[in-house]
């Protein structure tokens, strides 16, 4: 009784919360039973999926395909963050535009060390939602902000003496490329007089995904599309010279022999852009 109560408390919250939130929820979900070959598990969100009581294959029914990259892509996250703590110990993460993402959830049960303060950002209806189905914790903080409003990341809990690193998962793609634009030179402007070492974590769609996001089999049935494609790194540092690339992964290479093909196809088309890439910049300090 308990479980259907806490389901239809948050049932007003969940329809205030773009759709777009639970296809990455449900496929890390699903993912031990749909790819157990990847070796990927994520408890946190198989129990907010059975807390919400929603059938988690309404998105992925018809397109394994998306979910297969939405996993690779949480690995690929899960990997850059252990190298960070690994790096910085003593660190503090900014998960900006969190969405129902569990990567605190999932990254404690891998890290051996003490993990770091971590700080969950999105619009007030995501924050409620994520504070009704995720138990709350010390070393995670649950913030309400707009990212859209200049000079909004000033007002984060930052640590001085903490490296940080800031996580963009799943959202600039989302975003008008001049409101994107504007949040990359925010984050590099405020995070290039920080005193400690500053890693960005993103993921960018290409010009050519955006266009075809229209007629995605997921992202079309939220009514939702992508707005802003990115070529590569070299146009996220371009927008925000502060910013230096560490690291720029084609992700679509490696979604099985159509996803070569289409990435090798578009490299060739494009002199080497990327059509789906996960990147990791420095903030160059002042």
């Amino acid at each position: 009784m308990a479980r259907e109560s806490k389901g239809k408390e948050t049932g007003h919250l969940l329809a205030a919360v773009e759709e777009t939130s639970l296809i990455p929820l449900y496929a890390r979900a699903l993912a031990p039973r749909l790819f157990p070959e990847m070796g990927f598990s994520d408890d946190a969100a198989e129990d907010i999926v059975s807390l919400l009581g929603h059938d988690p294959w309404r998105f992925i029914r018809t397109d394994r395909a998306t979910a297969r990259g939405i996993v690779m892509r949480e690995q690929w996250f899960d990997r850059e963050c252990l190298d960070f703590f690994n790096r910085h110990p003593h660190a503090q993460v900014l998960n900006l535009g969190a969405g129902l993402n569990t990567n605190f959830q999932r990254l404690s049960d891998r890290y051996n060390g003490v993990m770091p303060d971590w700080v969950n950002v999105d619009l007030p209806p995501v924050i409620a939602l994520r504070d009704k189905l995720l138990p709350a914790r010390d070393d995670v903080t649950n913030m309400s902000l707009d990212l859209s409003r200049h000079g909004s990341l000033r007002q984060l809990p930052l640590h001085r003496s903490s490296p940080v690193l800031i996580l963009l998962e799943g959202v600039i793609m989302y975003l008008q490329p001049s409101k994107g634009a504007a949040l990359i030179r925010d984050i590099a402007d405020t995070f290039s007089t920080h005193p400690q070492n500053v890693e960005i974590l993103l993921d960018y769609a290409s010009p050519y995904l955006a266009m075809m996001s229209r007629w995605h089999p997921s992202i079309s049935e939220t009514g939702a599309r992508f707005r802003w494609g990115v070529n590569g790194a070299h146009e996220i540092m371009r927008i925000a010279p502060q910013l230096s690339c560490r690291k720029d992964d084609d992700l679509m290479q490696q979604c099985g022999l159509a996803g070569w093909g289409v990435s090798s196809m578009y490299q060739m088309m494009t002199l080497g852009s990327k059509v789906y890439g996960c990147s990791a910049f420095r903030v160059v300090r002042d």
